[in-house]
Order: structure tokens, then sequence, then C-alpha cells
């Protein structure tokens, strides 16, 4: 999205929420392991601006090896688990 505030209709809890807070653009990356989407990689900005393909490019290469990271830590390995029950193990410090 190029601008939060003109898209209030398309989503206007989520444009509400982040006009509150300064945000004013939002770009979200899908971080994918095979056929599935784990996450995501979200890049905000306090000002209004066009995210070139170049910026979409670099984020997908980060979200890539976010993923890659994610996917071969081993809790995710062992346990077939997903992202976020890695992440939520991580924080809690169990196995």
């Amino acid at each position: 999205m190029t601008d939060l505030r003109e898209e209030s209709t398309r989503s206007p809890e989520f444009s509400a929420t982040a006009t509150r807070v300064s945000m004013t653009t939002v770009a979200t990356i899908p971080m994918r392991l095979a056929d599935k989407i784990i996450g995501a990689l979200n890049l905000y900005s306090t000002e209004p601006r066009y995210w070139w393909d170049m910026d979409i490019e670099v984020a997908e290469v980060m979200a890539d090896v976010a993923t890659a990271t994610s996917s071969t830590h081993p809790s995710y390995a062992s346990k077939g688990s997903s992202a976020s029950s890695c992440r939520k193990r991580s924080r809690d410090g169990s196995e």
C-alpha cells in the first residue's frame, strides 16, 4: 500500500490503528516454505511512499532467509511444527 490513510475502506480497523501509531505505508512479503505460507515479513514506513521493485526484491530475499533459518531450527524440523509454534517455544524456553 502506498498510503494507509487512503485505504481506509479496504481495511478500516487496520488503517485506523496504523494511523494512530503514525504508520502510513506497509508492504507484506509472504514467507513461503514449499507450497505453504508460514509467516510474513512486514515493512512499515511513517511516510507515504511507493515500494519500488528493488525494495520488494530485497524484502523477498530477506523473507527467504528468515524462512530458511526458521525452517531449519531444531524444534521446527524435529516436530514438524508451524513457525508460530516454533516462535512460541523459543519465547517460553521450551523445546
